[in-house]
Protein backbone atom coordinates (compact mmCIF):
# COMPACT_ATOMS: atom_id res chain seq x y z
CA UNK A 1 0.00 0.00 0.00
CA UNK A 2 1.28 3.47 -0.89
CA UNK A 3 1.04 6.10 1.82
CA UNK A 4 0.48 9.65 0.68
CA UNK A 5 2.23 12.13 2.94
CA UNK A 6 0.62 15.47 3.51
CA UNK A 7 2.90 18.48 3.97
CA UNK A 8 3.20 19.68 7.54
CA UNK A 9 2.27 23.23 8.56
CA UNK A 10 5.83 24.49 8.18
CA UNK A 11 6.06 23.15 4.63
CA UNK A 12 2.65 24.60 3.78
CA UNK A 13 3.83 27.99 5.09
CA UNK A 14 7.01 27.78 2.99
CA UNK A 15 4.95 26.87 -0.07
CA UNK A 16 2.62 29.82 0.47
CA UNK A 17 5.57 32.15 1.02
CA UNK A 18 7.22 30.92 -2.17
CA UNK A 19 3.96 31.36 -4.07
CA UNK A 20 3.66 34.90 -2.71
CA UNK A 21 7.21 35.74 -3.76
CA UNK A 22 6.62 34.34 -7.24
CA UNK A 23 3.38 36.30 -7.48
CA UNK A 24 5.14 39.50 -6.45
CA UNK A 25 7.86 38.99 -9.03
CA UNK A 26 5.36 38.28 -11.78
CA UNK A 27 3.12 41.24 -11.01
CA UNK A 28 5.52 43.94 -9.88
CA UNK A 29 8.30 45.91 -11.47
CA UNK A 30 11.89 45.24 -10.45
CA UNK A 31 11.88 48.44 -8.42
CA UNK A 32 8.75 47.42 -6.52
CA UNK A 33 10.18 43.95 -5.84
CA UNK A 34 13.44 45.43 -4.63
CA UNK A 35 11.62 47.81 -2.30
CA UNK A 36 9.57 44.89 -0.96
CA UNK A 37 12.74 42.84 -0.36
CA UNK A 38 14.39 45.75 1.43
CA UNK A 39 11.38 46.23 3.72
CA UNK A 40 11.34 42.48 4.51
CA UNK A 41 14.89 42.79 5.88
CA UNK A 42 13.35 44.46 8.94
CA UNK A 43 9.58 43.81 8.84
CA UNK A 44 7.84 40.56 7.97
CA UNK A 45 4.64 40.77 5.96
CA UNK A 46 2.69 39.95 9.13
CA UNK A 47 4.40 42.71 11.10
CA UNK A 48 3.75 45.22 8.35
CA UNK A 49 0.09 44.28 8.04
CA UNK A 50 -0.31 44.44 11.81
CA UNK A 51 1.08 47.99 11.82
CA UNK A 52 -1.36 49.00 9.09
CA UNK A 53 -4.29 47.44 10.97
CA UNK A 54 -3.28 49.26 14.14
CA UNK A 55 -2.98 52.51 12.18
CA UNK A 56 -6.47 52.05 10.71
CA UNK A 57 -7.87 51.34 14.18
CA UNK A 58 -6.06 54.37 15.61
CA UNK A 59 -4.13 52.35 18.19
CA UNK A 60 -0.60 52.45 16.79
CA UNK A 61 1.96 54.37 18.79
CA UNK A 62 3.03 57.46 16.82
CA UNK A 63 6.72 56.64 17.37
CA UNK A 64 6.19 53.09 16.07
CA UNK A 65 4.41 54.36 12.94
CA UNK A 66 7.02 57.08 12.38
CA UNK A 67 9.84 54.53 12.66
CA UNK A 68 8.11 52.24 10.16
CA UNK A 69 7.37 54.95 7.60
CA UNK A 70 10.90 56.37 7.88
CA UNK A 71 12.32 52.89 7.26
CA UNK A 72 10.07 52.35 4.24
CA UNK A 73 11.17 55.70 2.81
CA UNK A 74 14.83 54.75 3.41
CA UNK A 75 14.22 51.52 1.49
CA UNK A 76 12.60 53.39 -1.40
CA UNK A 77 15.44 55.90 -1.56
CA UNK A 78 18.12 53.19 -1.31
CA UNK A 79 16.58 51.08 -4.08
CA UNK A 80 16.20 54.08 -6.37
CA UNK A 81 19.83 55.09 -5.74
CA UNK A 82 21.10 51.56 -6.41
CA UNK A 83 19.12 51.16 -9.60
CA UNK A 84 17.82 47.94 -11.17
CA UNK A 85 20.67 45.59 -10.17
CA UNK A 86 19.71 45.07 -6.52
CA UNK A 87 17.86 41.75 -6.85
CA UNK A 88 20.72 40.14 -8.78
CA UNK A 89 22.82 39.73 -5.64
Amino acid sequence: MIEILKPNREQEHRNKTTDLKVSLVEEASNEEVNIELAIREKYSMSQELALHRKKLMGVVEPSEWDEYTAYVQECIDKVREEGPTRNNR
